[in-house]
């Protein structure tokens, strides 16, 4: 999950930095430059609030499977979507340290199999505090403190979700 996640971020940092046709009149010539940045629908200023971010995908959540992978510093629990709206699939997780606290979530939802289909990504790094959301294949990108997220309806309301997990795929982080 942190690789798609920082690969995300990675194709967000290259298209908001590319300059566009006032900056460089070369890019006029190049119109997979400027479409790229406004199909994002990027500004350079930053991301928006959380509070205003629209989900490409909505969230969902009927008869998902779990599964608990090892990660290096603890585990992951996650619960599966299929059939979801319009064929989208859903990964819902909970990220524990090797002390069983809970310490991040990220729910990743709709073309998981990059056909070209919209996808939305929510993470919540409760470490840090941190939440950031996220749509391909559609604009927005917004961030905002992981207290705040955890209970907006817009992001799947996350907390209800942790819950979800725990009660389906077992109690906590602890071995």
């Amino acid at each position: 999950m942190r690789r798609l996640w920082s690969g995300w971020m990675c194709v967000v940092m290259a298209a908001a930095c590319a300059p566009g046709p006032a900056a460089n009149p070369a890019a006029e010539s190049t119109p997979g430059v400027t479409r790229t940045v406004r199909s994002l629908g990027l500004t350079v200023g930053g991301p928006g609030p959380l509070s205003s971010f629209i989900p490409a995908v909505p969230p969902f959540g009927q008869d998902g499977r779990c599964r608990s992978i090892p990660t290096e510093n603890g585990k992951l629990v996650l619960l599966a979507f299929e059939h979801g709206p319009g064929g989208a699939e859903r990964n819902a997780s909970v990220e524990y340290d090797a002390a069983g606290t809970m310490v991040g979530y990220y729910d990743v939802r709709g073309d998981l199999l990059d056909r070209g289909g919209p996808m939305t990504s929510v993470s919540v790094d409760l470490r840090k505090g941190l939440a950031q959301a996220m749509n391909s294949g559609a604009a927005g990108f917004a961030e905002g403190t992981a207290g705040a997220a955890l209970d907006m309806a817009s992001l799947g309301t996350p907390r209800a979700m942790i819950e979800q997990i725990k009660r389906q795929c077992g109690g906590s982080g602890a071995e």
